[in-house]
């Protein structure tokens, strides 16, 4: 019933979904589905809402979001009879407690839904809420531009501090997100391209200064991320690289110093790890491979001249557990084994 209540309490989460990327829709992944079908709940844009929990449950039938999204969305709009379809079809299909637990209480989520439309308080000339309160205490304030779109969107906790402020340019798609701690000082400010994608992230410590600068993409992919120390100095920085279907394929580590220290090198299909090196001093030490479960198989250790120390081969049973470890000279003996 937890899970339930926090999906009545959508408004309070709002802003904490990105939006999905620039690919035509039909191009769009089971998570860009999701994460665009939260956004569009959070918006209220129930019709669109259902449109994308819908098409969720056509690419990833087992994924019980899409049948609770999708009721959530059917209820929105009045649509009760077709909310028990889903829920039940939901049910058929993936036997999911949650799924089952949402089509129980459907009632109580009605009649709460409904409450939450009856809390809406004042509305603007187009007939939108300029404020929406929820059962818990907290609210969320709209405010529009001459055109009827969101200007900003401000949530606020039961205490009335303002935890999230979302800022949309005329034609209402989000420029700015400021995630605000209890104490009222910045998290963390989102800037958003053109799609709504998050192209930049700052994250700052309690005085201000920044812990974190993640730069991205106009896909909302991650191409460099730089993590500074409390005193701003840079503490370590990440850079991806990505294929044309935006799978990244490689990322680089650097310390402080700007001196490499690891690099992964991940399957261009499934996007999971097969190469994992680590240097010291800027100099190579360990290579890893890895198998498709992402458990290194094989760890081979070099010298400072580059010649190799010892290779580590390591099994595993079916539930990835490793069971052997044996360990090779460079001339091909066996140095140990353990197991």
């Amino acid at each position: 019933m937890r899970r339930v209540t926090a999906l009545l309490t959508v408004i309070v989460l709002c802003m904490t979904m990105l939006a999905a990327c620039s690919k035509p829709l039909s191009d769009l992944s089971a998570a860009e589905r999701l994460d665009l079908g939260e956004k569009y709940l959070l918006e209220m844009n129930y019709e669109q809402a259902l449109v994308q929990f819908l098409a969720l449950i056509e690419v990833e039938p087992m994924n019980p979001r899409g049948y609770t999204g999708a009721a959530e969305a059917y209820v929105g709009l009045g649509r009760i009879n077709d909310a028990v379809t889903i829920l039940e079809k939901g049910i058929e299909t993936t036997n999911d407690e949650a799924v089952r637990e949402f089509l129980d209480s459907l009632p109580a989520i009605t009649e709460s839904m409904n409450q939450t439309r009856n809390d809406a308080t004042g509305a603007d000339r187009h007939g939108r809420p300029s404020r929406v309160d929820n059962p818990d205490g907290s609210y969320t304030v709209f405010e529009y531009n001459d055109n009827g779109t969101v200007s900003i969107m401000t949530s606020y906790a039961s205490d009335g501090t303002a935890r999230i402020v979302a800022e949309y340019d005329i034609d209402g798609k989000r420029v700015l997100t400021y995630f605000y701690r209890e104490d009222g000082t910045l998290e963390q400010l989102d800037e958003h391209g053109a799609n709504e994608n998050v192209i930049k992230r700052t994250s700052y410590y309690a005085d201000g200064t920044i812990r974190l600068l993640d730069e991205n993409n106009a896909d909302g992919n991650r191409l460099r991320s730089t993590f500074y120390n409390e005193d701003g100095s840079i503490n370590t920085v990440y850079v991806s690289e990505y294929n044309e279907d935006g799978i990244e394929v490689k990322r680089t580590q650097y310390d402080s110093d700007d001196v490499l220290t690891y690099i992964t090198e991940f399957d261009e299909t499934s996007g999971k790890r097969l190469v994992g090196i680590q240097y010291n001093s800027g100099r190579m030490a360990f290579v890893y491979e890895y198998d498709s479960n992402e458990n290194v198989i094989k760890s081979t250790s070099y010298e400072a001249d580059g010649s190799v120390d010892y290779v580590d081969i390591r099994e595993y049973d079916e539930n990835g557990n490793r069971i052997r470890s044996t360990l090779y000279n460079a001339d091909g003996s066996i140095r140990s084994v353990y197991e």
